[in-house]
């Protein structure tokens, strides 16, 4: 079960941009999170507020962008057994 995930990010990504994070207890792809069944959206990190402490039980994780394309230089997840 996740329970926080952190970005660590490039010097290059100069403007405030964000990227959500979804979870669900079943798998699911890149086309779920554009479309009607969307999973559950726990939030959302920025430039500015890097990390996210995940708030219920969640097998899988989802990271989308919201604000166009980004340069990372990690992304660390916490992972603990339910």
């Amino acid at each position: 079960v996740a329970r926080s995930i952190t970005f660590t990010f490039n010097s290059a990504t100069t403007n405030t941009k964000s990227i959500n994070i979804y979870g669900s207890d079943e798998a699911f792809g890149i086309s779920n999170m554009y479309g009607s069944s969307t999973p559950t959206k726990l939030g959302t990190v920025s430039t500015s507020s890097t990390s996210l402490t995940i708030t219920g039980d969640y097998a899988f994780i989802g990271i989308r962008s919201a604000d166009g394309a980004f340069y990372i230089n990690s992304i660390t997840i916490e992972w603990v057994n339910p």
